[in-house]
């Protein structure tokens, strides 16, 4: 019996924790960014009290949980075959899986520290038709710009290194399996895993799914901003603008139909 709960214990709660633990990371990657954002945009945030300030580590969790959700797949499901068949080549997808990550993640967080004392909003994918535009970032953008988005990318990717460090250990070592239940574990692991991911992406089982607005709570916009999940505000804001371009591309080709008949 006592074979059977260690080895229950490998298969099913070893794997539930490092779900756990990958979300870890990301919210508390989410929450550092949120302490350097401060720290640049300090004479913005100073429009606010200690309190309310602390409010926006607190009302930020549903979305940070939610883009944390999307983070975490990939690197979940590659670590979670890697537990059941110990092969290195999975140890190695995890680590990539989860630096690729999160280089995305800090160069939208610290692209948005430092757009934020041009723009006055959060980074948004009209950095999109700046970028399609390289000379004429060239012309606009000055060295401290530059250097502070290099700095700040710096810094949070190191931080990200040290967390990874901490919460999240190389893939478990290959173990004998002695039970039929062993194998069948991985699809039910993958299933659960699956559906609570999906659950936190969604916001709950409401009939109404999570929104951005889910993280505001106050009447002044600094607080909100810093609030809002930076990477979900991104991701919302870049599916927005394909489907713009889309619809622009349909109508034109639809007025290009009607001119011609």
């Amino acid at each position: 019996k006592f074979v059977l709960l260690l080895s229950m214990k490998k298969t099913i709660i070893h794997p539930l924790k490092d779900a756990l633990l990958i979300m870890l990371f990301w919210i508390i990657c989410f929450d550092v960014h949120r302490v350097f954002f401060s720290f640049h945009h300090f004479h913005k945030i100073a429009a606010i009290d200690l309190i309310e300030w602390l409010k926006a580590f607190v009302y930020s969790f549903r979305v940070d949980l939610a883009a944390a959700a999307i983070l975490s797949v990939i690197p979940f499901f590659i670590r979670l075959l890697g537990h059941h068949f110990s092969w290195k080549r999975f140890n190695a997808a995890f680590r990539w899986s989860i630096w690729i990550s999160l280089g995305i993640l800090v160069a939208v967080q610290a692209g948005e520290i430092v757009a934020y004392g041009e723009w006055n909003h959060k980074l948004t994918s009209r950095v999109f038709m700046h970028l399609a535009n390289p000379d004429e970032v060239v012309r606009t953008a000055n060295y401290s710009m530059i250097l502070w988005f290099a700095c700040y990318f710096i810094l949070e990717f190191i931080v990200g290194f040290f967390l990874f460090k901490l919460l999240l250990k190389t893939i478990n070592q290959h173990h004998p399996k002695k039970h039929v239940y062993e194998w069948f574990s991985l699809p039910f692991i993958a299933v659960l895993v699956a559906g609570l991911q999906f659950l936190a992406m969604r916001g709950g089982w409401q009939q109404i799914p999570l929104n951005i607005n889910a993280a505001t709570y106050s009447n002044k916009a600094i607080a909100n901003d810093l609030s809002i999940n930076s990477f979900y505000f991104f991701g919302k804001s870049y599916l927005l603008y394909n489907r713009s371009s889309k619809m622009n591309y349909l109508r034109l080709k639809n007025r290009m139909l009607f001119s011609s008949c």
